[in-house]
């Protein structure tokens, strides 16, 4: 595991919406234990929690589950969300993509997880991840070398008079900027 980009967090224990390109299973548990000291538990499919142990553990760090086909229970997960962060409690993870990317590249962004860092007014953290998706394949016989990149963090002012859409056009533009760089 490398990490590079650690001294772009945000400092004093600010809390944060932490997002991030999404090509393994292991990439929320692999972002998970790098930040730990942020508590940044993360936004997931309701079916991972039926992921034997995986499952467990998800609901004893705090991930949330989202139904991605009720817009009604996704907006009150955002809600939950946004609140987590303003009370305090602890940064937020998610995949703007909403699910794995397996080719090069990045998918079309879901704008709406932007709505947190808007409603929570904090700090966006845009991350990057690379090789994950090596890890199922080379287990147990060979090691596997996963790059995390935070890449940049945008704070509220950055990100003024901006609405979700135009938010999520930033991310990505970040996040293929920096992917551009390692020719993925």
């Amino acid at each position: 595991m490398k990490v590079s980009g650690r001294s772009r967090l945000p400092k004093n224990g600010m809390k944060f919406l932490y997002v991030s390109n999404h090509k393994s299973n292991f990439d929320p548990m692999i972002s998970y234990v790098i930040l730990k000291e942020y508590n940044v538990p993360f936004i997931t499919k309701m079916s991972n929690f039926k992921i034997p142990l995986g499952g467990r553990l998800m609901t004893v760090v705090g991930f949330t589950g989202i139904n991605r086909e009720d817009p009604l229970q996704s907006l009150e997960v955002m809600n939950k969300c946004a609140a987590f962060i303003k009370e305090d409690k602890g940064s937020i993870g998610v995949y703007p993509e909403g699910t794995r990317i397996k080719e090069k590249g990045l998918a079309n962004f879901h704008e709406g997880v932007f709505s947190i860092a808007l409603k929570a007014k904090c700090p966006i953290v845009v991350s990057t991840i690379r090789n994950s998706e090596n890890i199922h394949k080379n287990f147990p016989f060979k090691t596997s070398y996963v790059n995390l990149d935070i890449v940049r963090t945008i704070y509220p002012e950055d990100y003024d008079g901006l609405n979700a859409k135009q938010i999520s056009d930033l991310a990505k533009e970040i996040m293929e900027a920096n992917l551009r760089r390692y020719h993925e």
